[in-house]
C-alpha cells in the first residue's frame, strides 16, 4: 500500500505517522485511521489507501511501482 495518507498526503511513514495498533494504521498528521487492508476506518481520511502494484524480480527483488494503484482483483495473490 501507499504510504501517504489520502486525506491530504501526509507521508504515514513519518515519525508521527505509521502507527500500529491493534493492527490499524494511523495518520499522525489529523487522526484518520486505517484497516490493515488499507479501508479508512474513520477521517477525515475518506478514500482508502492506494495499493500498489509489487513483482518480484528474476533475483528476487521486490519492485514496487509507485506510479500504479491497482484495483481489488490485481491485489489478490495468484
Amino acid at each position: 500500500m501507499s504510504a501517504f495518507c489520502t486525506h491530504l498526503g501526509c507521508n504515514l511513514s513519518s515519525f508521527d505517522g505509521l502507527v500500529l495498533d491493534d493492527g490499524d494504521i494511523h495518520c499522525g498528521c489529523h487522526g484518520s485511521t486505517f484497516a490493515p487492508d488499507g479501508s479508512v476506518v474513520n477521517g477525515p481520511a475518506t478514500t482508502p489507501l492506494h495499493h500498489l502494484r509489487a513483482t518480484v524480480d528474476a533475483d528476487g527483488e521486490l519492485l514496487v511501482d509507485t506510479k500504479v494503484s491497482v484495483s481489488a482483483d490485481e491485489r489478490t495473490p495468484g
